[in-house]
């Protein structure tokens, strides 16, 4: 009677987890509104254009022609409130993101020997191979042929190690 009983007890606690798991959905899906405050909506869609111009940016990087004001009418704000929340939410500036995105894809093209740098700048979107240079240069403090060379050195170490 006792094992009876103490199964009847863990039916009734799995039936009573489930319920309040029931009413919880229930109550969130028809009362949020009331516990979200206009601030947490402005948030959550202050992120999401952010999202949105990240998922651009990186799609679109290579475009020479991108820039603050574009992205932000991708997104439906203006540049100066575009600036503003992407700023607040990535700590860091939309050109700053930008060229680490840019500077990202070209370390990864400088692994290939058969682009020079001047089809790489052109590749993630700057005009001028030696702008492209410097920005390099700054952002990697190394200059690409250099980052080049490294990377062709450490893969030709590596080889000799594993050999």
């Amino acid at each position: 009677q006792a094992a009876n009983l103490r199964i009847l007890r863990e039916q009734f606690e799995s039936v009573s987890d489930l319920l309040f798991i029931f009413i919880n959905y229930i109550f969130k899906q028809e009362f949020d509104f009331l516990v979200i405050s206009d601030t947490d909506k402005q948030y959550s869609r202050n992120q999401e254009a952010v999202l949105k111009a990240v998922a651009f940016i990186k799609k679109n990087y290579h475009d020479k022609d991108i820039s603050l004001q574009r992205v932000a009418a991708e997104v439906a704000l203006s540049h100066y409130y575009f600036s503003h929340i992407f700023k607040d939410e990535l700590k860091i500036t939309f050109i700053e993101y930008l060229t680490k995105v840019r500077m990202d894809a070209s370390a990864k093209l400088l692994k290939n020997r058969n682009l020079n740098v001047n089809q790489i700048a052109y590749a993630v979107g700057y005009q001028d191979p030696n702008y492209f240079s410097k920005v390099f240069k700054r952002y990697m403090k190394t200059s690409p042929i250099e980052y080049r060379n490294n990377i062709l050195r450490k893969g030709i170490e590596k080889q000799i190690i594993t050999a």
